[in-house]
């Protein structure tokens, strides 16, 4: 599907909703983790989502990236779980609707920011 395509045939786009919400209900609290140790609930999650009529799925992956892995001992391959949560959305969408990654920020990319923007600033 041709994401400019979509978009300026679409007035309203509709997304899907919170996964860390869905899951929590489910009992699974572990968030990304759960693309690989228990990839049924994250299908059947984004399958709702997509029987509700969202156009666009997100992956399950928010805060799946390295530093946020290592630095709250996650133990699990950023590669690995992101590729999982990617598939996940992608059979869920099964080529109807788009599929866009979600990540999420670190303290480590805020305080990163910061200091990029202050040296620009003086």
């Amino acid at each position: 599907m041709n994401f400019a395509q979509f978009l300026s045939n679409q007035e309203v786009i509709l997304l899907d909703g919170a996964m860390g919400t869905e899951l929590d209900k489910l009992g699974l609290m572990s968030r990304g983790r759960n693309n690989l140790d228990a990839p049924e609930a994250v299908l059947g999650i984004h399958q709702e989502y997509a029987r509700c009529g969202c156009h666009a799925l997100t992956t399950n992956t928010l805060t799946m990236n390295r530093i946020y892995i290592e630095t709250h001992n996650v133990g699990v391959s950023a590669r690995d779980v992101n590729r999982a949560g990617v598939e996940l959305a992608r059979q869920a969408a099964a080529g109807a609707r788009l599929v866009g990654g979600c990540c999420g920020t670190t303290p480590e990319h805020i305080r990163t920011l910061a200091a990029m923007l202050n040296e620009k600033h003086r």
